[in-house]
């Protein structure tokens, strides 16, 4: 099992879920509360946390993960500032979507590789040998349909 993660991009599913669409910065800082949660309560011993967005006191998972010390941790996204140190300091594999949700449009190949030179730096930063890091594309969604109307309605459907 690999657990993959991310802060979220879509605000409209945020709304559907009752949740606020905070900015990046906060839900990164969530996401690095949540991980450290994650991999306290996959310990041998009850673990308490106090963060700016989640707690737990006395908390354990049981039974434990048959992956010792943890099941690896996937995190999504591309963000070169933080998501990408993130997954330097913190998980054990990444995933970078060919479509940018922030940008628009689709990542170039040489995009992606401009993503993982940057993952590499802040790897060495740190560190850790790049190799280390399992390293993931999504190419996103393929939508098929009949003719040109068809497929301006599925978009029109699925992406109001």
């Amino acid at each position: 099992m690999i657990l993959g993660l991310g802060t979220g991009w879509d605000a409209n599913e945020f709304a559907n879920l009752g949740l606020p669409f905070l900015p990046a910065r906060d839900r990164q800082a969530a996401l690095a509360e949540a991980i450290e949660i994650i991999q306290g309560v996959w310990g041998e011993d009850p673990f308490s946390f106090e963060g700016q967005h989640f707690r737990c006191a006395g908390a354990h998972v049981s039974p434990l993960p048959r992956q010792r010390p943890n099941p690896p941790i996937m995190i999504a996204g591309s963000g070169e500032r933080r998501t990408l140190r993130q997954v330097a300091t913190s998980a054990d594999a990444c995933n970078i979507m060919q479509i940018d949700p922030f940008g628009g449009g689709l990542l170039s190949p040489e995009a992606v590789a401009n993503k993982l030179a940057v993952l590499h730096r802040h790897c060495e930063k740190i560190g850790r040998p790049f190799g280390t890091v399992l390293r993931t594309y999504t190419t996103g969604w393929t939508i098929l349909a009949r003719d040109e109307a068809a497929l301006q309605a599925k978009l029109a459907h699925y992406f109001p």
